[in-house]
Order: structure tokens, then sequence, then C-alpha cells
């Protein structure tokens, strides 16, 4: 299965956005597709180190992944961050997790 930084990208999102903070999902027997993906997509989000398990099904952003997503929230920025760095837009965004990195990287690419 291929990463789909743009479906990780909405994970991160509906924790954001979740009343609780977090999402569940558990793998049951004969997954759908969908499931599958979701599976690889919140493994994938963990080993980046940006979502952590809470327990058994149920995932939380971790403090840089809330860093992250508070940078890529908005569509412009997050498609601009894809446009500058191909295949490496969570390093970047990881790499510049403090506020005033992630200023000078708004004022530096012009977004923000």
């Amino acid at each position: 299965m291929k990463r789909d930084r743009d479906y990780m990208r909405d994970l991160m999102l509906e924790m954001q956005n979740s009343r609780t903070g977090f999402v569940h999902h558990v793998l049951i027997l004969n997954p759908s597709e969908e499931d599958l993906r979701r599976d690889h997509h919140l493994d994938l989000l963990m080993d980046e180190g940006l979502v952590a398990r809470k327990d058994k099904g149920a995932y939380r952003l971790t403090p840089i992944g809330h860093d992250a997503v508070e940078a890529i929230e908005k569509s412009e920025t997050w498609e601009k961050i894809k446009s500058l760095a191909p295949g490496e837009a969570y390093e970047v965004i990881k790499g510049t997790t403090s506020s005033l990195a992630l200023a000078a990287l708004s004022k530096l690419f012009g977004f923000g």
C-alpha cells in the first residue's frame, strides 16, 4: 500500500477536531479496504512520532503532532509545503515545530 500524505493529514485533522482529541480504530476480521488503509496510515503516523496509541483502538496526537497539524491545517499552506518539498512534507514540519521556526517558515515561503 502506498503512503498517502493527504490522508495522513486528514487523520490528524480528524483527531484535532474531535471532541475527545482522539479517534478510534480497531482492525476486525475481514477488514474493508478503507479499514486497512486507515490502519496502515495510523501506523505510519505513529512511526513519524506524530500520533500515539492512547489505548487499544484509540489514537491521539503527540505534542509534535499537534504542532504539525497546526502548521498544515490550512489547505493552502499544506499545498505549498508539498510543492516545495515533495515527499518530505512531514519531515519539513517536524523540523520546524517551534512557534519561532513556524513563523520564519511562513514568512520565508509566503504563507500562514
